[in-house]
C-alpha cells in the first residue's frame, strides 16, 4: 500500500535530520564540547541556519536530538530562513512548544528563531546578515555571533537546506551567498559546513511536485507543459540535480565535497503511478584559499 504524502515527508525529515546530526557530530565533536567551561573559548553560541525552513520540522528534530552543543553555557540557536510568513508562523509556534518539550527531553538544546528573507539573485551577504541579526532576541545579542568584535555579522557553524535548492533560481550566487555566512576555519574551529539535501535527477524527476488533481495542468504559450510552475510552487530546477552538477558548483567555493544517499522514497505521480526517488545530501566544507 502506498504511503501518504505526509508519511513520505515525515520519513524524509527523519532521514535528513539524522544525516545532519551525524555530520555535526563528525565535524565538531573533537573541537567543541557541551561543557559550559570548555576550552578553547568561543565568540558566541553554536549557530545553525535552516534555509527554506518551512514549519521547522527538520530544525525541531535537531534540537530534540541533543546534538547541538552549548558553548559557554549559552543555548545553541537554529535560525529558520523562509519567505513564506505562514510557514514562519508555524515555525515560531513550534519554537514555543519546544520550550515545554525541553523540560521533558532534558538532553535537548537549542532555540528556534524565525527570519523572513527572500533568497534571489539580488540577495547580498550584508542584507542577509542584517535580517538575521535583527531577528535574534536580546538573549543572543549579548553573545556576539561574529568572528571578531570588529566584524559584525552572523556566522554559522552549519547551514543546511532540505528540499529547497531546486526552488532557488541562481545556484552559483546562492552557494556563494551561503558560504559567506559560514564560520571560517581557525586554530580553535574546523570551519563551518554546508549541507544540501535534495532529490536526484531521474527520468521522472519532473513529476516530483506535479499534482494536477489539485492545481490543474499549466500550459505554456507554445503548448508545452510549464514545468517551471508545478503544484502551485515555483520550481527553478524541476529535474532535480545530478550528483556531479552540484559537486561541480560547490567545488568553485569549497575544497571538500562529499555526496551521500540519504534515503530512497516513493511518490504517486500525475498518472497515479508510484515512482521511486532518491534523496541525496551534498556536504561541503573548507572554503578555497582564493576566496
Amino acid at each position: 500500500m502506498a504511503c501518504s504524502s505526509f508519511e513520505v515527508y515525515s520519513a524524509l525529515v527523519g532521514a535528513s535530520a539524522s544525516l545532519i546530526v551525524a555530520a555535526i557530530r563528525d565535524r565538531f565533536s573533537c573541537s567543541l564540547s557541551s561543557n559550559p567551561n570548555s576550552t578553547p573559548p568561543r565568540d558566541g553560541p553554536f549557530a545553525a541556519l535552516d534555509v527554506g525552513c518551512g514549519s521547522g520540522l527538520v530544525a525541531e528534530r535537531l534540537i530534540l536530538s541533543g546534538s547541538l552543543p552549548r558553548i559557554g553555557g549559552v543555548e545553541p540557536v537554529v535560525v529558520g530562513l523562509d519567505e513564506d510568513e505562514d510557514q514562519l508562523q508555524e515555525f515560531r509556534t513550534r519554537g514555543r512548544a519546544l520550550q515545554v518539550k525541553r523540560e521533558i527531553f532534558r538532553w535537548a538544546s537549542g532555540d528556534l528563531i524565525a527570519c523572513r528573507y527572500r533568497l534571489d539573485s539580488e540577495s547580498t551577504t550584508t542584507s542577509l546578515q542584517s535580517s538575521i541579526r535583527a531577528a535574534l532576541p536580546s538573549a543572543y545579542r549579548g553573545h556576539p555571533l561574529q568572528i571578531t568584535p570588529s566584524s559584525p555579522g552572523f556566522f554559522c557553524d552549519v547551514i543546511f537546506s532540505h528540499l529547497t535548492f531546486h526552488h532557488l533560481p541562481d545556484l552559483p550566487h546562492m552557494i556563494f551567498l551561503l558560504s559567506s555566512l559560514l564560520r571560517p576555519p581557525s586554530e580553535t574551529h574546523p570551519g563551518g559546513i554546508l549541507i544540501i539535501l535534495d532529490y536526484e535527477k531521474s527520468a521522472h524527476s519532473r513529476n516530483f511536485h506535479w499534482t494536477p488533481r489539485l492545481y490543474g495542468t499549466v500550459v505554456a504559450p507554445d503548448g508545452s507543459l510549464d514545468v517551471d510552475y508545478q503544484g502551485g510552487v515555483k520550481v527553478a530546477h524541476p529535474d532535480g540535480f545530478g550528483r556531479q552538477k552540484l559537486i561541480d558548483l560547490l567545488s568553485q567555493i569549497f575544497r571538500d565535497i562529499h555526496s551521500h544517499v540519504v534515503t530512497e522514497f516513493a511518490k504517486i505521480d500525475e498518472d497515479g503511478e508510484e515512482r521511486a526517488y532518491t534523496l541525496i545530501a551534498w556536504v561541503a566544507s573548507g572554503p578555497r584559499d582564493s576566496l
